[in-house]
């Protein structure tokens, strides 16, 4: 496969950023706090999780709590008046997980750096992610807010300017609070570089390989695809000629700790874990161009870049 590149796919959670770490550390607390609230074992919170849709299971805390509560009558019928106090209590653990999801937003390391050296260069950048939309829109704004903090960006709108396209599966309605820590610019300037899978497919997808290429007017040779699922793989391979994977191995390193709360209220859709990454990998024949493993800019010496204002290519220089 060629070496120079314009077009960078990349998937968002745990390859942009934390996104299972944070998880986890928001449910563990969910967890804790709506047990005692609603004075019911854990045991039957971790099933009421496993129950909920994804979107609110893994990225809409505050939803989640008002999904619990009305799909198990016993949670109404053990608080017999249903209080103010009770229903204060149950929205104080919804907007703890709202606050603790911002405050854990934490993207890996090179990612902005990377991002800015693609727009310069005139490399095109794609997110293509199996992650709903709402979610999609809050998090990447919740990492341009990061980003703001550090000093990389001046604003954190600006993370939007970073990017072309985002392509991403449909949502369900989201929590009233989801995005009250979201600019209303933001999210329209993020809707507009959005495009939706309403085939409702997810990864890895053969068409949604071409639909990309060919809506960025790129060849897969000229492509990387970037992402820390075997299913990121598989994508890449979904189409001939192949686009060249780069796993980003530093986003499935996470503990075992995560990967038992994970089992226990979790979707067997999705493998998490170096380990169970490797095997799956390598039980569907996927073989990584290039492996990461300590931040996303490690790529950039790798391949020949294209200088947006030259037109020539720029070599192995980040």
């Amino acid at each position: 496969m060629s070496s120079l590149k314009r077009l960078v796919i990349l998937d968002l959670d745990n390859t942009l950023f934390d996104a299972l770490g944070r998880w986890a550390s928001c449910t563990k607390k969910l967890v804790q706090e709506f047990s005692a609230v609603n004075n019911i074992p854990q045991d039957t919170v971790h099933r009421l999780i496993k129950e909920a849709h994804g979107q609110h299971r893994f990225n809409d805390g505050a939803a989640l709590v008002d999904a619990m509560i009305e799909s198990d009558p016993a949670i109404m019928e053990g608080q017999r008046n249903l209080s103010a106090e009770w229903q204060l209590a149950n929205r104080r653990v919804a907007s703890n997980w709202h606050e603790n999801s911002q405050d854990m937003s934490w993207m890996y390391r090179g990612v902005i750096e990377s991002l800015k050296f693609w727009k310069q260069q005139g490399v095109k950048v794609v997110i293509e992610t199996d992650c709903e939309v709402v979610a999609v829109h809050r998090n990447l704004y919740l990492l341009g807010k990061e980003a703001e903090r550090r000093g990389q960006l001046e604003a954190a709108s600006y993370i939007a300017d970073l990017i072309d396209e985002i392509y991403c599966q449909p949502a369900i309605a989201e929590s009233a609070i989801y995005f009250s820590d979201v600019e209303s610019e933001a999210r329209e300037i993020l809707a507009a570089k959005t495009h939706i899978w309403d085939d409702r497919h997810y990864k890895p997808h053969a068409d949604h390989a071409e639909t990309i290429l060919q809506r960025t007017g790129m060849a897969a040779n000229e492509t990387l695809y970037i992402g820390d699922s075997y299913k990121d793989g598989a994508e890449a391979a979904s189409i001939s000629p192949q686009i060249d994977f780069i796993w980003a191995k530093y986003g499935a390193q996470v503990t075992q700790e995560t990967l038992d709360l994970y089992e226990r209220v979790g979707s067997k859709s999705f493998t998490y874990g170096e380990g169970s990454v490797m095997a799956a990998m390598q039980e569907r024949g996927i073989h990584p161009r290039i492996t990461l493993t300590n931040g996303l800019n490690d790529v950039l010496p790798h391949f020949t870049w294209v200088d947006k204002a030259r037109q020539v290519p720029v070599l192995n220089q980040p």
